[in-house]
């Protein structure tokens, strides 16, 4: 994460990229779950618990606190911590991957 900071300031042409498809479309998406699972899975566990348990199961801070025996802090600084390496993954992973249909029709071209 560091490589996209510059003397001290962000280096916008490094920053994430605008996510283009209809979000809800993009849920309804078997490939994209497989996909997040497969990002979440990279995650220390503890940090992906924390974020299963916020935004998934939309539990409240307190409750995952008292679960996990964490801060306030320490839960928000993980759940900064999984938004952003989900986001990274997911750029890499899903947004940036050709659609197998163009793959396909490249194949078929041949």
């Amino acid at each position: 994460m560091s490589h996209k900071f510059i003397d001290q300031g962000w280096n916008h042409d490094l920053g994430p990229a605008q996510w283009k498809p209809d979000p809800e479309a993009v849920l309804d998406r078997k490939e994209f779950w497989e996909t997040f699972r497969s990002c979440l899975d990279k995650l220390p566990q503890r940090v992906a618990d924390v974020f299963m348990l916020r935004e998934i199961e939309q539990m409240e801070t307190a409750q995952i606190c008292e679960a996990l025996k964490i801060s306030q802090n320490n839960l928000w600084v993980m759940l900064h911590r999984a938004r952003m390496a989900l986001r990274e993954c997911l750029e890499l992973n899903w947004f940036e991957r050709k659609p197998r249909m163009n793959a396909e029709t490249d194949e078929h071209r041949r």
